[in-house]
């Protein structure tokens, strides 16, 4: 559900949020309330949104302690590792659109992931997909649903009707 370029300079992300706690000693960055992340086309909506990220050297001057920028890059160039989200989350990108209660965003992974638990649900147009656990490979373009348990795999598919719009684009298949 996010798009296959990594995250840089060419594609930033933007974070609303009721608020913000920056822990540079921790390297994470905790949003919480009405969260909503953007990058490019994707739509992040949740609860709470932990930013982990890695701190690269730098020769740029380093910020006052306490300052919230310094969590942001302030003191040296800072890369996101990871994304945790937590409550009522929803992605979305184009005519897909997926639901849960958590994911995580495997930004520094190779290949990128994201993975979806607590009672995944995707949909793409009228296309559904559930299962205990989702795992989309960002850069293979592929994804996994585990079930196991009660939480067995469910998929529901339409066919796209016809060039003339009179029925299934597949022919019918013959009774037995």
């Amino acid at each position: 559900l996010v798009p296959g370029p990594a995250w840089g300079e060419d594609n930033p992300v933007s974070i609303t949020s009721d608020q913000m706690e920056a822990d540079d000693q921790s390297k994470m960055v905790t949003f919480l309330g009405h969260v909503v992340a953007r990058q490019k086309d994707v739509v992040l909506n949740c609860d709470v949104m932990r930013v982990y990220y890695m701190r690269e050297g730098s020769n740029a001057p380093a910020a006052q302690p306490g300052d919230p920028l310094d969590a942001m890059g302030g003191g040296g160039a800072s890369e996101i590792e990871r994304i945790e989200c937590d409550g009522n989350v929803k992605v979305t990108q184009g005519e897909k659109m997926a639901l849960s209660e958590k994911a995580v965003f495997m930004a520094k992974a190779t290949p990128r992931v994201i993975i979806l638990t607590g009672e995944p649900r995707i949909w793409r147009n009228r296309d559904y997909l559930t299962g205990r656990r989702i795992t989309f490979y960002l850069d293979e373009n592929r994804s996994v649903v585990e079930g196991g348990g009660p939480g067995r795999v469910n998929a529901t598919f339409y066919t796209a009707p016809q060039a003339d719009g009179k029925g299934p684009a597949t022919a019918p298949r013959p009774n037995p």
